[in-house]
């Protein structure tokens, strides 16, 4: 196998990275608050005490658009916000800063929550480099330009670059810090310097494995190119045509063991509709 380059390694589609880290697994929690830690300098404990996954919309305000997270949660001091972006757009740092500023702003009930608002941070798990300065993590927060004395208010941005580690290679990626070893499964793809790299290490054993079965899973069931459905079955029986092909994803998935909700949000498929067809599947 080889190092994957670019932006199509299998580990960088949205639902394989998102259900890395917010499996529910207590490896997946590890692991996402190991990572967390390290790019902000929160100490693990911090971050894990009263941890909990958020609802993916960031704020209460239904006239804010392009509010849906891809990762959020919630600890006793802490709001984080962790997302996976696979391209740079020019829309990317309003996105950014609306977050922060949303997760800010929904603790604010009434004016004695000023006192106690949580820090928020926002981690960008990015596959290129934000900047274009080859730094592995970039920290961005409200400052005086001149002095850089920061003001009084916890928002943070951090930036990871992935495309670092590309560059940085395997041989000296078994020289590099703890953070950058933890990511360096995102961008390679030879299993033999992965088993070499994360030797011994529990946690990376089973996020790798959750990592290689979502991939398995998505690679035989879960996209199919609508432009090439369109082209074999024609225009009027294209509707048709997608609605069995999401019954046929949800019946493997059922025979995977995936739970319905999670099945429901892939193929879009009602809840009635899947219990009907796992009695299909079960005859």
């Amino acid at each position: 196998m080889t190092t994957a380059t670019g932006e199509n390694y299998s580990l960088l589609s949205d639902k394989v990275a998102k259900k890395i880290f917010s499996s529910g697994s207590e490896a997946s929690q590890e692991y996402l608050l190991k990572i967390i830690s390290l790019a902000t300098h929160i100490p693990y404990d911090n971050l894990k005490k009263g941890f909990h996954l958020i609802h993916p919309n960031a704020g209460m305000n239904a006239n804010i658009v392009d509010s849906k997270l891809d990762i959020a949660f919630e600890s006793d001091e802490y709001f984080v916000s962790f997302e996976i972006n696979k391209g740079k757009s020019d829309t990317l740092d309003v996105k950014n800063a609306s977050y922060t500023i949303t997760l800010y702003l929904r603790q604010l009930k009434s004016s004695k929550e000023y006192k106690n608002l949580k820090p928020v941070y926002q981690v960008n798990l990015n596959n290129f480099d934000y900047f274009g300065d080859n730094d592995f993590l970039y920290t961005s927060k409200m400052m005086e330009t001149r002095t850089h004395k920061s003001r009084n208010l916890g928002l943070h941005i951090i930036d990871i670059n992935l495309d670092y580690l590309r560059k940085l290679g395997y041989n000296n990626i078994r020289k590099a810090n703890e953070l950058e070893k933890l990511l360096y499964l995102f961008v390679c793809s030879d299993e033999e310097k992965l088993d070499e790299l994360y030797e011994g290490d529990k946690m990376m054993g089973s996020i790798r494995k959750e990592a290689n079965q979502l991939v398995n899973d998505l690679d035989l069931i879960l996209y199919y190119d609508e432009e090439a459905l369109q082209r074999q079955i024609g225009e009027e029986r294209f509707e048709d045509g997608v609605l069995d092909n999401q019954k046929e994803v949800a019946k493997k998935m059922l025979t995977k063991g995936y739970n319905i909700s999670d099945i429901s949000e892939i193929t879009e498929l009602s809840t009635k509709d899947i219990e009907t067809l796992k009695d299909e599947v079960q005859e």
